[in-house]
């Protein structure tokens, strides 16, 4: 098992071990089903529209060549040393070790939030 599956694993059975304890008097149901409401409001008949023009675009940007003008607009007009630089430091963020860290750290302080901390922001 690779390093970054195990410490992806480890914060799953930690994130999911620490929800039992958190929400005892509930159990996990609550959790649950606070996640299956979550799918339901993303993947809702509402939102098919905003879907079907996200993946429009998409499929537009890919079949054409779109996507390399504004990646070479973008190399020419926009990166300097600064955005190099920036993007060095914020980098990190977006690697899996530390992320899978960020989203289990998050998680546990939603967890553990002992008043009501308010709908999760979308």
């Amino acid at each position: 098992m690779s390093k970054i599956t195990l410490s992806i694993t480890l914060t799953a059975i930690f994130v999911l071990s620490y929800t039992s304890r958190v929400h005892a008097d509930n159990g996990f149901s609550e959790f649950a089903s606070d996640l299956g409401q979550g799918y339901q409001n993303v993947y809702s008949a509402d939102n098919l529209p905003w879907l079907g023009k996200t993946l429009l675009v998409g499929g537009i940007f890919a079949n054409t060549d779109l996507d390399q003008e504004i990646q070479d607009s973008y190399n020419n007009n926009i990166l300097s040393q600064s955005s190099n630089n920036f993007s060095d430091v914020a980098k990190t963020f977006g690697d899996t070790a530390p992320t899978a860290i960020y989203f289990g750290l998050a998680a546990l302080n939603r967890l553990a939030c002992e008043r009501d901390c308010g709908p999760v922001p979308e």
